[in-house]
C-alpha cells in the first residue's frame, strides 16, 4: 500500500558506484542505501566520482507498507 511520495532536498555522501546496474550506494548519515541516479552530468563523469564525495540532491522518497499493515486512523 502506497502511503506517501515526496521530493526532499538532502545531502548525501557517495559510498560506491555500480554504474553497470545503474545503482549507487549512498549514506545520509543515518544509514546506507542504494539509489538510481537520474542526473546525466553526474553519470557522464562517473569515472571522476570519488568515495566520500558529498552531493546536494533532490531525492524522491516513496513510503509503502504491505497491504495488511494499515496506518492508524
Amino acid at each position: 500500500m502506497l502511503l506517501a511520495t515526496r521530493i526532499e532536498q538532502i545531502y548525501l555522501k557517495l559510498v560506491k558506484g555500480y554504474p553497470k546496474n545503474g545503482k549507487w550506494r549512498f549514506t545520509n548519515g543515518a544509514g546506507q542505501f542504494f539509489a538510481a541516479m537520474a542526473d546525466a552530468d553526474f553519470l557522464h563523469d562517473f569515472d571522476k566520482r570519488q568515495s566520500n564525495e558529498v552531493l546536494k540532491a533532490e531525492m524522491k522518497v516513496t513510503q509503502r507498507l504491505p497491504a495488511d499493515d494499515r496506518p492508524p486512523e
